[in-house]
């Protein structure tokens, strides 16, 4: 896997910040959302829907750890029966080697990676590309545009098909050693079907709205400056039976 990723602001001096056990505030930022068509299937005849949001964090210099979507019951994420992406060939042949395993088209991620301590951080733009591995878990690609760095990071989806929670290990959370990324922002979809199974379906629609959240918890720091507390937000989409 590609793991090269040069970076400004290498050589600043990181500050260490002593570490405190008071609870920080709550990450500012916001979450949008979409599921279209509006009009929903029923548990006989699920019907297929392309889901999308976005997020942005406001607060600085904040590493994300764990990334979850919720969705409401009447929706539900799967990956069974569909073709599915081998994490070892991901890593070594990259996109190429899972197009037939698609779980929605190329997203996208912005952070910014540094120490808190400085003025100037490295933008870090990545291309998401999200496969399906298994029936309960959801590969994402990351791919650095213009660069040399490349991972690989699963969501597990749980709770009946209605949570996917993405763990961000360390070398995503410091794509050079002791430097972190802060996220800046991030935008996905998911959608496709194949042979009458969905990515994304619909069952129902209760009181005339689907609705869709986002936590972000963060991570300490390399450099120890306290993370901020859980980033929740949530909103709702319009359906129809």
């Amino acid at each position: 896997m590609r793991k090269v990723f040069l970076v400004a602001a290498a050589a600043t001096t990181t500050l260490a910040f002593a570490s405190t056990s008071v609870a920080q505030a709550p990450a500012e930022g916001t979450f949008k959302a979409s599921a279209t068509p509006s009009k929903a299937g029923t548990k006989k005849k699920p019907k297929n829907v392309k889901l999308s949001f976005s997020t942005e964090v406001t607060t600085p210099n904040a590493s994300a750890g764990t990334i979850q979507i919720k969705l409401p019951k009447q929706l539900k994420l799967s990956g069974k029966g569909f073709k599915r992406c081998n994490a070892d060939d991901l890593v070594a042949f990259g996109v190429s080697a899972c197009e037939s395993a698609k779980a929605g088209p190329k997203g996208l991620a912005n952070a910014l990676v540094g120490p808190a301590s400085s003025p100037t951080k490295t933008p870090l733009v990545l291309d998401v590309y999200p496969f399906v591995e298994n029936d309960s878990t959801i590969m994402f690609y990351l791919d650095q545009q213009g660069g040399e760095y490349a991972n690989v990071v699963h969501g597990k989806i749980t709770n009946g098909g209605s949570t996917i929670t993405i763990e961000l290990p360390i070398d995503v959370r410091q794509p050079v050693p002791q430097l972190d990324a802060s996220l800046v922002s991030i935008a996905q979809t998911f959608s496709g079907t194949r042979k009458g199974k969905y990515i994304v379906s619909s069952t129902g629609c209760a009181n005339k709205k689907w609705k869709i959240g986002a936590n972000i918890t963060f991570s300490q720091r390399a450099d120890l400056t306290p993370p901020p507390g859980t980033m929740s937000k949530s909103t709702t989409v319009r359906c129809k039976k």
